[in-house]
């Protein structure tokens, strides 16, 4: 007897699709950057790194600006 499936690979596939297509999200993605940008405010270390993964950039557009 096997395990039942616990998840619908097929169907996150597609979710996963459809997320990378449209660009419904760019609003969270910026209020999460708006967030940061608070937090990265009161530090005054300076990073020479920063990974900016699956924002589309706006980190990277962030940290450029503020340097």
């Amino acid at each position: 007897m096997s395990a039942p499936p616990v998840f619908d690979r097929a169907l996150l596939a597609h979710r996963r699709r459809r997320a990378l297509a449209g660009s419904g999200g760019g609003f969270l993605l910026d209020a999460v950057v708006d967030d940061l940008a608070d937090r990265l405010a009161p530090l005054t270390r300076r990073f020479e790194r920063a990974l900016d993964l699956g924002a589309g950039g706006r980190v990277a557009r962030l940290l450029a600006m503020t340097g």
